[in-house]
């Protein structure tokens, strides 16, 4: 079968990635911390801050203390690493949405779990403005908020949602 591998960035910063098959929808996913784009004023300052310090630590000046010296250290790396597109909170953990022909699995934010759904459980998928509401065959209603995400990623989810759901008959509210 013939694959694809997109990946892309929406425009509020959202990078998700696409596996896209040449019948049929594989693999979506959205990654939902946050992305920056490069800015060159959180370079300067990062490197600025990383300047000072090293001033100060060579120069064996004593008028900040070592704790000051590492808080402008700190500083200047993260300065530096948003400056440069790189958010430091992925370092802690992850938050994405996947939607596969098997599964569903959703980690709203970096410190809640994972939540996985088979789609041979799900009743019913009720797909609204603000997000999508599934029921279950058992348990206790899930509902996937679209307040991270961006119009783009949005309809994207939709669709692939709406076409699993037809292929397994799964109803559509």
């Amino acid at each position: 079968m013939d694959q694809r591998y997109v990946v892309g960035r929406s425009t509020s910063g959202i990078r998700f990635n696409v596996i896209v098959a040449a019948s049929f929808m594989n693999e979506i996913q959205f990654d939902l911390i946050r992305r920056y784009p490069r800015n060159i004023f959180r370079i300067a300052m990062g490197a600025l801050l990383l300047a000072v310090v090293a001033y100060f630590l060579i120069k064996q000046i004593e008028y900040f203390s070592t704790t000051h010296l590492i808080i402008f250290t700190l500083g200047g790396l993260y300065y530096l690493l948003m400056g440069l597109g790189i958010n430091p909170i992925t370092v802690w953990g992850k938050a994405y949405i996947k939607v596969s022909q098997s599964i569903i699995a959703i980690k709203p934010s970096m410190f809640s779990k994972e939540n996985s759904f088979d789609w041979t459980n799900i009743k019913e998928a009720q797909i609204k403005v603000t997000g999508i509401r599934f029921l279950f065959n058992q348990g206790e209603p899930y509902e996937l908020d679209f307040g991270k995400l961006d119009e783009e990623s949005i309809q994207e989810l939709k669709q692939a949602v709406i076409a699993i759901s037809k292929e397994k008959g799964i109803k559509l509210g």
